[in-house]
This record gives structure tokens, C-alpha cells and sequence, in this order.
């Protein structure tokens, strides 16, 4: 089984965190209200950056979520 490069990887963990913003309910601009910048967020989302772990962890309190969902698609399987 061959890996996947951190760029895809990077692509399917902002994909899944879209999908988890919308299911909370929010929009990028709503997640300015948390500290994190709107074009940060949106480059992260679309895979062109990597998320810290302050970020992710105040982003896992905003959504109500645990941290691991973060790294889990809709079925609840590893990303």
C-alpha cells in the first residue's frame, strides 16, 4: 500500500474540516469570531496550509467535537 503525500493528506483533512464546520453550522466568517484568521482557515481548508495544534484544539471546543474526529470522515473511519 503505497502512502499518501502530505499534500493529499493535507487536501483530505480540509475537505473533512469543511464538512465539520458546515455541520456545526458555521461559516469561515464565523470562525474569525474564535481567533483564527478567515484567509488562514481558508487555506487550510483547501489543503495549502497545515493546521497548528492551539488552532485545532480551540477549533475541537468551538465545534463541540473531540480532537480525533478531526481526523475521521463522515463513516467515522481514519481519514
Amino acid at each position: 500500500m503505497a502512502l499518501e503525500s502530505s499534500e493529499e493528506y493535507l487536501v483530505r483533512f480540509g475537505r473533512n474540516l469543511a464538512r465539520l464546520r458546515k455541520q456545526g453550522g458555521f461559516t469561515q466568517r464565523d470562525i474569525e469570531e474564535f481567533g483564527i484568521s478567515r484567509a488562514y482557515y481558508g487555506k487550510i481548508e483547501v489543503g495549502r496550509h497545515a493546521i497548528t495544534l492551539d488552532k485545532l484544539f480551540l477549533l475541537s471546543k468551538a465545534f463541540g467535537i473531540t480532537v480525533d474526529e478531526f481526523f475521521l470522515d463522515g463513516n467515522l473511519r481514519p481519514l
